[in-house]
């Protein structure tokens, strides 16, 4: 397994442990995922991690997590350089 399957495999089971919910199937409060949204990475049909973000808005229409981070959003993107990751928008939760 490459690094890019290993990095796939730990957010399919990250958001597989969170649909799955608590011992009792309670929704877990705590930690707050975030789940990043990019144009090429993740957002449209074809981008590699698409299955990901579609998984994604599986688990959030169960459990109401995880939340969303446009990283394409008009705000974001004019502070977004890809070339220096200190751009990356920083989230609080």
């Amino acid at each position: 397994m490459d690094t890019s399957d290993a990095g796939r495999l730990v957010i399919y089971e990250t958001l597989n442990a969170v649909e799955m919910g608590m011992g009792n199937g309670e929704t877990a409060i705590f930690p707050i995922s975030i789940f990043t949204v990019k144009d090429g990475v993740n957002f449209k049909p074809g981008d590699p991690n698409y299955d990901l973000y579609r998984y994604s808005m599986v688990v959030t229409a169960k459990r109401l997590f995880p939340n969303y981070c446009f990283q394409d959003a008009p705000f974001n993107l004019q502070y977004y350089d890809p070339d220096n990751p200190e751009t990356r928008i920083a989230t609080m939760g």
